[in-house]
């Protein structure tokens, strides 16, 4: 009998689970790890052969894969994405390569499409950043001032080419290890002391794990397995008590009551 669910049990153990990972989101990440490898490797052999028989572009960024045609690996990493592009980010050199309306360079979270009062004209939408400059470096406004809605900050360029960079590690660099936490973030609880308490308890494994259990309320009592129409009768076997769940089990029943009282000391016991 499964005490308790997989989604808790994969959370992190100061947010109540296990600290298992969850082999779904592992999948995505190393997904988006070949897909990062697609973009940062463009001279390697099999990113070659993956861009040629896809026809795809090496120097620009796709709003979406083509996921109808392909092997099932090409439809499963077409499938994530839409998730690497979250965490694709740019430094700005000399805005040759970074698309201004399509990849994510001034909002935290969204490409300035996402913010356009109106639709964009066809001749602006794949025009790189270079192209909205004029040549004393300032925001040539003239050409989107009457499409967005938000303000955009002014840009230091430079000779160098756009750099991108992999938002959700520190270094720049991509990890699945930072994929994964990024995947999973949506579904992490708030951390709990108590968790803390139960993890870093000094005793055996066992006890911790039974305190886990209790923590979880998943203590097979009569009320648990009555919940789980495993049993009929939610009445304590040991006093008659009408509904034994974890706290009467533990502390309220006078068979539980006695054994604390045989374990304190005798002047705390008065």
């Amino acid at each position: 009998m499964s005490l308790v669910q997989w989604d808790h049990i994969c959370q992190p153990k100061l947010c109540g689970g296990l600290g298992l990972k969850n082999l779904s989101l592992i999948n995505e990440a190393l997904l988006m790890k070949i897909r990062w490898g697609l973009i940062s490797s463009p001279n390697s052999l099999w990113v070659q052969v993956l861009l040629s028989k896809y026809t795809l572009n090496h120097t620009s960024l796709p709003n979406v894969l083509l996921m109808k045609y392909g092997s099932y690996m090409w439809k499963a990493v077409a499938g994530i994405w839409p998730e690497v592009l979250k965490g694709i980010k740019w430094d700005i050199g000399n805005g040759n390569k970074v698309r201004f309306w399509w990849d994510n360079w001034a909002i935290e979270e969204y490409p300035l499409h996402a913010f356009a009062s109106q639709p964009i004209p066809l001749e602006q939408v794949n025009e790189c950043i270079a192209r909205f400059i004029t040549d004393e470096g300032a925001w040539n406004w003239r050409l989107f001032a009457n499409f967005l809605i938000v303000a955009i900050k002014p840009l230091n360029m430079s000779d160098e080419d756009d750099q991108m960079y992999w938002a959700y590690s520190k270094s720049g660099g991509f990890t699945t290890k930072s994929a994964y936490l990024a995947l999973s973030k949506m579904t992490i609880n708030d951390e709990d002391s108590f968790w803390s308490f139960v993890w870093h308890w000094r005793g055996p494994q066992r006890i911790r794990t039974f305190l886990w259990v209790v923590g979880q309320n998943r203590l097979k009592t009569k009320a648990e397995l009555f919940r789980r129409h495993i049993g009929a009768d939610m009445r304590c076997a040991r006093c008659g008590c009408l509904i034994e769940n974890t706290l009467h089990a533990l502390r309220d029943c006078p068979g539980a009551k006695d054994v604390w009282l045989a374990l304190l000391p005798f002047e705390i016991r008065q």
